[in-house]
């Protein structure tokens, strides 16, 4: 997803139950991931059900026909975002950065399982 949406979504729903006192519950269905995972974060109450899978990965940005200097502007772009990101993913998670990097280095699903484990999800819901 969009790097810069994702995090005006997750922005606007942590604000809403910062300051608006809403308890926001996210749920992830089917993929998540990207800036998926971002607003994810964003519930205070965060459900996956149990075929559900997350991606984290490293941010990508195509940089054909660019010129060096629009490459090197892009890649301080993409260094400033995946750094949001981890921060984001390091708070409200109980991964450490060496885990996170991993999973991202891999880009290795995460099942539901995994989710509740590392602190992603709290919750799995199971489809009786």
């Amino acid at each position: 997803g969009d790097c810069s949406a994702g995090l005006a979504i997750y922005d606007l729903l942590r604000s809403k139950s910062c300051s608006g006192g809403l308890q926001i519950e996210t749920i992830a269905i089917g993929e998540v991931e990207s800036a998926g995972i971002i607003i994810f974060l964003a519930g205070d109450k965060r459900l996956i059900h149990e075929n559900a899978v997350l991606l984290s990965h490293l941010t990508d940005q195509s940089m054909n026909d660019c010129s060096r200097q629009e490459k090197d502007s892009i890649m301080d772009q993409i260094r400033v975002m995946d750094k949001i990101y981890r921060k984001i993913i390091l708070e409200r998670s109980k991964l450490d950065s060496r885990t996170l990097a991993k999973l991202e280095k891999l880009e290795k699903y995460i099942t539901a399982v995994d989710a509740v484990k590392y602190g992603l999800a709290h919750e799995i819901i199971k489809n009786n």
